[in-house]
């Protein structure tokens, strides 16, 4: 998902011809390196550069080596070696420490050269080396964005798609850390994100992976310059671009989030044009998408509020197909998304089902608070956002029957004959926060007890023990089991149809009404 420097081509791994002395073929990474400066190498010492195999040896050559790049003012050699540090794995504590030498060496090494770089992409080739290091220190990273900033942007006339690309990831990335704020803190970034964006829009022609990275950085940066976002968007989605699918879920993503932070909308046709690239890919047999790329479209589509079926069906499909693979993170947010997208669970072919399946098969191993929702008020959880989905739901669907309908206008009667001192309010169809269901009618009596009244017809009882009224049915037991949980045990009232329906005159519908409250 990360950018890469315009220079990142594979380096060789071949052997290289042996030097005497009896070390054969190759080169230890102890050996001290050949010299850059002579030996009949030539004077470029990128090549030198590229051969290392390691960090050891690659510290090693920035030691002998850095002092004089930096007396011939050669900034491209060393934008080379912070790239490769970058790039070689640190798994083992050496291997960090050899790195931090490195990056300090050819820092002390660069600042120098700083002011009279002459082309973006040395500056940004170095940004994003430090960038992927989360090497923020040294002043490098600040001196290399006020130099493209300053005057206007001018340097960022020499940048290429890559160069451009290489600063958004590289920007994006500085928001993670302490030290990477503070570097953006010490410049200008609104005029240096208008200035690359101006750069962008002139270029007519953006190859995918720049333009989808670039979109991720602007969601990240919450950047809202829609010019630009148009622009990228409408590159991914012509036809003739051909993204591929990291290229588009992470497009879709990054849409869906700029919808929510900076009320970004897309243009409808890019968004099609985007929509039909990710159905063309997902016909193509066996889902190219990995189960993160799958999760981040559909929140995305949840975030943007794109609900076309002819995306969502087969989106979803996948990714319930995808879900013995995805992570516990995936799994959530694939939940969450279909919270948000509709209430109904059946409406997504079985997905819900799927991931839920996933979620319990698994007894929720590895699944952290955060990725729970833990805390239900928490904006953006799992939990918050399938309630909230549940209380929509319940607020849609919580039309009233005729006998409802009567039981609360005779409760209403009822209330202005008794006056407030004995029945305060009668509310209907009310929705109870944080359960995702409605209650048919909420009485509040005085002195502050709040009283639940359902009125419940035949379908609540068992067909074969008539007129019991404790002869109910599963789901209204539990109905009952959730309200008194949140109104309180005995503060849950039913009015079973036949205490009501034989009953002619609303003096008779209101005695009834009386006993029960009463009796509660």
């Amino acid at each position: 998902m990360r950018a890469t420097g315009s220079d990142d081509r594979r380096r060789g791994v071949g052997e290289r011809a042996g030097t005497g002395g009896g070390r054969g073929t190759g080169r230890s990474s102890s050996a001290p390196p050949p010299s850059s400066r002579g030996g009949g190498r030539g004077p470029n010492p990128i090549p030198l550069i590229k051969a290392c195999r390691d960090l050891g040896e690659l510290e090693a050559l920035v030691e002998a080596e850095a002092g004089a790049w930096s007396r011939k003012g050669d900034s491209a050699a060393m934008a080379t070696a912070l790239n490769l540090a970058a790039k070689f794995d640190q798994r083992r504590e050496d291997e960090a420490a050899a790195r931090g030498r490195i990056f300090s060496t050819l820092v002390a090494a660069y600042l120098p050269l700083v002011e009279g770089v002459s082309k973006a992409a040395d500056c940004t080739i170095s940004l994003h080396a430090c960038a992927k290091a989360g090497y923020w220190g040294g002043g490098l990273a600040a001196a290399l964005l006020q130099r493209l900033s300053g005057h206007g942007g001018l340097l960022l006339g020499t940048a290429d798609e890559q160069a451009l690309s290489n600063l958004w990831w590289s920007l994006s990335e500085a928001l993670k850390s302490a030290e990477g704020r503070h570097v953006l803190s010490s410049i200008d970034l609104p005029r240096l994100l208008e200035a690359s964006a101006k750069c962008l829009l002139a270029i007519t022609h953006i190859s995918t992976r720049p333009c989808s990275n670039i979109l991720l950085a602007t969601a990240r940066l919450q950047h809202p310059n829609a010019a630009l976002t148009h622009h990228l968007t409408a590159r991914l989605a012509s036809p003739g671009n051909q993204a591929n699918c990291q290229d588009l879920a992470n497009a879709l993503y990054a849409l869906g989030e700029l919808a929510e932070d900076v009320g970004h909308t897309p243009r409808p046709g890019d968004l099609q044009g985007l929509a039909r690239a990710v159905v063309h890919q997902l016909s193509q047999g066996v889902t190219p998408f990995k189960p993160q790329e799958l999760t981040n479209m559909l929140l995305g589509c949840a975030r943007l509020g794109y609900t076309d079926a002819r995306l969502l069906s087969p989106l979803v499909a996948a990714a319930a197909r995808a879900t013995p693979r995805m992570e516990p993170q995936h799994l959530a947010n694939s939940l969450y998304s279909l919270a948000l997208l509709q209430p109904s669970a059946s409406a997504h072919g079985g997905a819900a089902e799927a991931l839920a399946g996933e979620c319990k098969r698994r007894r929720f191993k590895d699944f952290a608070p955060h990725i729970l929702g833990a805390g239900e008020g928490r904006q953006g959880s799992l939990l918050g956002a399938a309630k909230a989905a549940a209380e929509k739901g319940a607020t849609e669907e919580a039309k009233a029957s005729g006998l409802e309908r009567r039981v609360a206008s005779a409760l209403q009667r009822l209330a202005e004959r008794l006056g407030p001192g004995t029945l305060v309010s009668v509310q209907r169809g009310c929705v109870v926060p944080g359960l995702g269901r409605a209650a048919d009618v909420v009485v509040e009596l005085a002195g502050g007890r709040r009283v639940v009244v359902e009125v419940d017809g035949p379908w609540h009882f068992l067909a074969n023990r008539p007129r019991n009224p404790d002869a109910i049915v599963g789901r209204t037991e539990l109905r009952n089991r959730q309200l008194g949980r949140v109104f309180g045990a005995g503060n849950v009232l039913s009015v079973p149809f036949w205490e009501w329906d034989f009953k002619g005159a609303s003096e008779q519908h209101e005695a009834v009404l009386s006993r029960l409250l009463a009796t509660s």
